[in-house]
């Protein structure tokens, strides 16, 4: 039995399932380019462009009945590229789609897919070489995320021989990490300090009491309570983004830290047109 330290595998699958077509084809409507190269790595929380646009997370597989696989899943990412889907999603013979949640970027949908359309990978459980269903002992799966280049796995693995067996199966390792940078877990003062702010206001627009009153009431420096808070957040926000914003997951484990100058840029292309339009505003404030 290995007693190598558990680690935090990627991994990229082809498959043949009705929901990787259309992906797929979402994408080739859209008129974009699957990405892929031997650069292929993991670096940054967000990366690339074409393919980190439109990410599909597979939340829950069902063996529904004889007839039917059912596929809970997440779909997210570039309002233009969800409607595109949801489009193909449509023309997909033998599959049938019901919209549970929505926003203008985020869609959580019920597939169920006809076994005559869906492959065995998904299908047939007893084939033991599908890891949205089973993977090797000694691994488990944390994240799929499906792709137009295939699906991009996230493994915990905890056994060695787990990585070979995950090869054989047909998975092209791309990235691994240590289990220690799932850093989720806030310490006991960072979810009292959490909490009480939320409770007290602090987190309400407007604000309904200040930092400093917040350390007043807890006998705290307005610096101390300000470090809590902040170390509390950040890990808030990192479990948010790779849990509920998978199509940065996906950016993160192939194309690295290139989407940043991407982001910068509908950003920054926002905040000038928000500036021109309210210069004369500014104008009018400094006459004044």
């Amino acid at each position: 039995m290995s007693y190598k330290p558990p680690f935090v595998l990627y991994c990229l699958r082809e498959m043949n399932c009705p929901l990787y077509e259309v992906v797929r084809a979402a994408y080739a409507s859209a008129g974009l380019q699957e990405q892929s190269g031997p650069n292929t790595h993991v670096d940054g929380i967000i990366g690339g462009d074409g393919a980190t646009r439109l990410a599909l997370r597979i939340l829950r597989v069902n063996l529904y009945d004889e007839e039917y696989t059912e596929i809970w899943a997440r779909v997210s990412g570039d309002k233009e590229l969800i409607a595109s889907f949801e489009r193909q999603l449509r023309l997909a013979k033998e599959v049938y789609f019901q919209q549970v949640y929505s926003n203008k970027f985020n869609r959580v949908l019920r597939i169920l897919i006809s076994k005559n359309k869906c492959g065995k990978c998904l299908s047939d459980a007893s084939c033991g070489k599908c890891p949205l269903l089973s993977t090797p002992l000694g691994s488990m799966v944390k994240s799929v995320v499906i792709t137009p280049m295939g699906a991009l796995y996230e493994f915990i693995v905890a056994r060695g021989s787990a990585y070979d067996e995950l090869q054989r199966w047909g998975c092209k390792p791309v990235h691994s990490h240590g289990i220690d940078e799932y850093d989720y877990m806030l310490t006991e003062k960072q979810e009292l300090a959490i909490i009480y702010a939320y409770l007290m206001g602090y987190y309400s627009f407007p604000r309904r009491i200040s930092l400093k009153g917040l350390a007043a009431k807890l006998g705290l420096s307005v610096s101390t309570l300000a470090e809590l808070l902040r170390r509390a957040e950040a890990k808030i926000v990192d479990a948010f983004v790779r849990h509920e914003l998978p199509h940065y997951i996906v950016g993160r484990a192939l194309y690295g830290s290139r989407q940043t100058d991407v982001v910068e840029g509908r950003l920054g292309s926002r905040q000038r047109v928000e500036r021109v339009k309210t210069k004369p505003e500014i104008e009018e404030a400094v006459l004044a």
